[in-house]
């Protein structure tokens, strides 16, 4: 097996693990933010797009941008997944995890330099948990500040976009 398909079969289980079952920002209050959240909210997401768009002072074009990263953010794991086969799949399933995960470390060291970024935390964002009575998922672990969510969700991503830059030959 090449060292492409290797990096994209590792990147896309840790990016499916780290969408789905860790937390992101660790200590946002009762909050959790992860991609279930993004599940949650993508039908409201599309519907009241206006409607968001006038309460947040943004163009209504860019709601709809958010909701397509939200789509490819949730599918990004499959598509690292699918990279095995072909490099377009891993690069492009590599690309937004990456961009959310470097907005999110941004956040946590309180640097801002989106401005966009609170309607990425509004999407992901939810208070319900994976499975209705467990509050043990996600899971919420922080390393140094930086959950360990986070950390899976830029390794995972990275190692997709690289094994993706590689090719699966």
């Amino acid at each position: 097996m090449s060292a492409g398909k290797s990096l994209c079969i590792i990147g896309g289980i840790i990016t499916l693990i780290a969408v789905y079952l860790t937390s992101w920002i660790a200590s946002y209050g009762l909050l959790k933010v992860y991609g279930m959240g993004g599940i949650f909210s993508l039908g409201d997401l599309f519907l009241y797009a206006e409607s968001e768009a006038i309460d947040l002072n943004i163009p209504v074009w860019s709601v709809y941008i958010v909701g397509i990263g939200v789509v490819l953010t949730l599918g990004s794991g499959v598509l690292i997944l699918l990279g095995t086969k072909s490099r377009a799949p891993a690069i492009i399933g590599a690309i937004f995890p990456l961009f959310i995960g470097i907005m999110l470390l941004l956040f946590t060291l309180n640097i801002y330099i989106f401005d966009y970024l609170y309607i990425i935390l509004a999407v992901f964002t939810t208070i319900e948990p994976l499975i209705p009575g467990v509050d043990m998922i996600p899971i919420i672990y922080d390393i140094a500040n930086i959950s360990l969510g986070l950390i899976l969700l830029l390794a995972g991503s990275l190692l997709g976009l690289i094994g993706g830059i590689v090719g699966p030959e």
